[in-house]
């Protein structure tokens, strides 16, 4: 009788399964499903999209990278982007930026540089993006732009739960002509603020070949190609 007691009592500290019958929560991209009675855990965690479309995040900080793209008044000549992260604060706080309970601020910036004569002559056309890693098809149904609080806002989902006020706040800089060498040189210099849950290490940003035409497309994984896209995480 005591040995029945002691493999009951066991079982039970260790939540043996067949004392009960599982009920799981629904997996996400943070963890599986997991038991809500015992903690166990089933499976795994949801694929994210840039797994699944086969998408690569080809940039680190410091670095510099060169993207192939197109002048600005003629989009039939091609220049060379010379991009940069130039700085990637994870937790970024200033007056503007508070962080509290849940949401923090995560800045990231680019550098692009231009420095040929079809730049000088037609201009520069640059085309950004931001994304989310996991899902992509939340965050383009969900981006849109608050005029009253001056920014764009958006939802994640994090460990299942969907954060609908994220915000994103864009910078854009263009600086003046410098002449080196006989050379002149144009520097693009673009900002992004995000307000996400603390600790979520989906968003991305990057810069595309200004020649693909996305106007027949609703999610750029449809157009994807890694030679035309330099893309950066925020982990």
């Amino acid at each position: 009788m005591k040995k029945i007691l002691l493999v009951l009592l066991v079982s039970i500290l260790f939540g043996c399964s067949s004392l009960h019958e599982h009920k799981y929560s629904k997996a996400n991209y943070q963890q599986p499903a997991i038991c809500t009675i015992c903690q166990k855990e089933s499976g795994f965690p949801l694929q994210p999209d840039f797994s699944k479309y086969n998408i690569y995040l080809n940039m680190d900080i410091g670095k510099t990278y060169q993207l192939t793209t197109v002048c600005k008044d003629d989009k039939t000549i091609y220049t060379i982007a010379n991009v940069e992260i130039v700085e990637y604060i994870n937790d970024y706080q200033d007056d503007n930026h508070k962080k509290d309970i849940d949401f923090q601020w995560k800045r990231v910036v680019l550098k692009l540089t231009f420095d040929d004569n079809n730049v000088v002559e037609n201009g520069a056309s640059i085309n950004y993006l931001t994304t989310n890693y996991y899902n992509i098809g939340q965050y383009v149904s969900s981006y849109n732009y608050n005029h009253d609080n001056s920014c764009y806002e958006f939802t994640v989902n994090y460990y299942g739960i969907d954060y609908t006020n994220c915000r994103l706040k864009i910078y854009a800089f263009d600086n003046d002509w410098k002449n080196e060498n006989d050379e002149y040189i144009k520097e693009y210099v673009l900002t992004f603020d995000f307000y996400i849950p603390i600790g979520f290490d989906g968003m991305v940003v990057g810069i595309r070949n200004a020649a693909i035409d996305a106007s027949n497309f609703s999610y750029f994984y449809e157009y994807y190609d890694s030679e035309q896209f330099l893309l950066f995480r925020l982990d």
